[in-house]
């Protein structure tokens, strides 16, 4: 089985953006067989009209579909970004099942890992770094890239079967911008979030030491 990773899974995300959502699909090409088998097994979610705008819309135009837990599931089951998906049933998993398995922790803690999942109830996307996620977010919207903040994304975790390297710590230089921002150099609240992240720099940690450093801990 080919070694699956976070970056892999980044760049396979990175290349559905701008594709449709069709609920209960993992990367399969969008035909009338697959459209009709899908709005029967899952009605609710397949009104008319969403059947008739993707019968227009995506069939003979798009090369792949995926709902929000499918697009974590065709990379799984997809050796290139273009090979067609292999099911498997052992790694079926919907957004709740992605969460419980990848040892969910509160947002307000990711680390600055692409290819974590983010999680609210029902849900998941893709996390690519610098606050920003891929997601196959709906039927109205397809596969996105949002800010992480604008979403009500309530969890992080690793998700399973995905090989994650952790990044070098570089503590000084978190230091160095924690005194920065204690001296107002980056401003505070959102514009504080915005300014760091657009500098490449990950918020979180920046800020988890400027509170260390104000508690008084070295």
């Amino acid at each position: 089985m080919t070694n699956k990773t976070a970056a892999g899974l980044v760049e396979y995300a990175r290349l559905q953006l701008g594709k449709p959502y069709w609920f209960g699909t993992f990367g399969q090409l969008p035909t009338e067989a697959l459209l009709v088998r899908k709005s029967q097994q899952w009605p609710r979610p397949w009104t008319q009209a969403r059947i008739d705008h993707a019968r227009r819309e995506h069939i003979s135009h798009f090369d792949r579909v995926h709902d929000c837990s499918g697009l974590v599931k065709a990379y799984l089951w997809s050796v290139t970004s273009t090979s067609p998906p292999r099911y498997n049933a052992a790694q079926d998993l919907n957004a709740n099942m992605f969460r419980s398995r990848s040892n969910p922790q509160p947002i307000a803690t990711i680390p600055e890992i692409p290819g974590l999942g983010v999680f609210f109830d029902g849900h998941v996307g893709v996390y690519i770094g610098g606050e920003q996620v891929i997601e196959a977010q709906g039927f109205e919207q397809g596969v996105v890239q949002t800010a992480l903040h604008s979403r009500p994304f309530t969890t992080w975790g690793k998700l399973p079967w995905i090989t994650y390297s952790e990044p070098s710590p570089l503590p000084h230089m978190i230091d160095v911008l924690a005194h920065e921002v204690i001296r107002g150099n980056w401003g505070n609240g959102e514009d504080r979030r915005r300014r760091l992240t657009a500098a490449g720099h990950n918020f979180n940690a920046v800020q988890q030491r400027v509170n260390e450093i104000l508690r008084g801990i070295a």
